[in-house]
């Protein structure tokens, strides 16, 4: 238990409005509430707050992120996030103020159920794979010649309804740690794709918690559940991708492996 002081009111979570991500934040309550039972936490969704984010009008630049806006309006003392999809460079007056215990980073293979029992090498020729992202097709595609990757948007419960009701495609990639979170993990048909096959996405597998700078009271409250080993990792990934930003790297093509020592 964190003798950290915590205000004494209703700590207010942001949280996204998919099923990953109010499980990302049923995680991080949880944690916050066996380090500070006495505290109350309540988790909004950001959606939720259109109607007063539409109004804002006192902010010098207003972000365009929703959960920013929230934060700097006050509607919210933190934000839940995939550590993936946070911007390198986050709005001014925000900090991440954590980061939670990584699950693994890597990408797996989740294959229609008529393919059960196959992989990517035995697919027949011109079966379509599934992906949100451009880094995985341009590393398999080289590889796996025969199949053709396209891209497939939405949660993942969108794409997994596409992959089982809709012939269109053969598989998925997907990241494992989505999976395990959603208790999904027994739908895997090739765990782990190899490094030396498709690398993994800066920060993949990660959850962060954004804040603002100047609330000490919120970023003291974080400290028991932020993970040192993932914050050490996240911060080199994100560091270097930065001076990879700097050096005109491609974005959406970069990739990485890292040890910690």
């Amino acid at each position: 238990m964190c003798e950290c002081p915590v205000r004494s009111r209703t700590v207010k979570v942001g949280s996204g409005s998919t099923e990953l991500a109010k499980i990302h934040t049923s995680l991080i309550v949880s944690a916050l509430k066996e380090s500070h039972p006495d505290v109350e936490f309540e988790v909004v969704t950001t959606d939720s707050l259109q109607d007063k984010l539409s109004k804002a009008s006192n902010l010098q630049t207003v972000p365009k992120r929703k959960s920013d806006l929230a934060l700097l309006l006050g509607e919210v003392d933190c934000v839940v996030s995939s550590l993936k999809d946070v911007p390198i460079k986050l709005h001014q007056g925000l900090v991440i103020g954590c980061v939670f215990k990584r699950e693994s980073p890597y990408d797996v293979v989740v294959l229609h159920p008529k393919y059960n029992g196959q992989s990517l090498e035995n697919l027949p020729n011109g079966s379509v794979i599934g992906t949100s992202s451009l880094r995985r097709s341009a590393q398999l595609s080289g590889r796996y010649t025969h199949l053709k990757f396209e891209t497939i948007k939405g949660s993942l419960n969108d794409r997994f309804r596409k992959l089982d009701e809709d012939d269109s495609y053969a598989g998925l990639i997907l990241a494992e740690a989505g999976l395990v979170r959603m208790g999904w993990q027994h739908r895997i048909s090739e765990v782990r794709l190899p490094r030396d096959i498709c690398m993994y996405a800066l920060c993949q597998g990660a959850i962060g918690v954004k804040c603002r700078e100047q609330d000490s009271e919120i970023i003291n409250m974080l400290q028991p559940i932020n993970d040192k080993e993932a914050a050490l990792q996240c911060v080199a990934e994100r560091s270097f991708f930065k001076n990879g930003v700097q050096n005109s790297f491609c974005k959406t093509l970069f990739v990485l492996q890292e040890r910690c020592i």
